[in-house]
């Protein structure tokens, strides 16, 4: 009965050291999914700053932008419902 408990205790200290192995890797993998984030607005940022500086008209950089934040926004939904299902 003791060797139970203990083989108990012994489970529960490394299922809390999974988590929290896990834990920190999640949050590694969420700053380098925002970073990647920011350098596609970055990006976006730049083309709309060259077609607007080429043709002078604000509809290109506008059409470019809406793209660029369509596809992070498409992208932040795939995340969030991925975390959902998870969890």
């Amino acid at each position: 009965m003791t060797e139970t408990r203990n083989e108990r205790a012994r489970q529960t200290e490394a299922e809390q050291d999974r988590k929290a192995d896990s834990g920190s890797e999640a949050t590694a993998r969420h700053r380098l999914i925002r970073w990647i984030m920011l350098a596609v607005v970055v990006w976006g940022v730049f083309l709309a700053t060259g077609m607007w500086l080429s043709t002078h008209h604000w509809r290109g950089p506008a059409v470019v932008m809406a793209c660029v934040l369509g596809f992070l926004g498409f992208w932040a939904l795939m995340l969030a419902s991925r975390r959902n299902r998870e969890d």
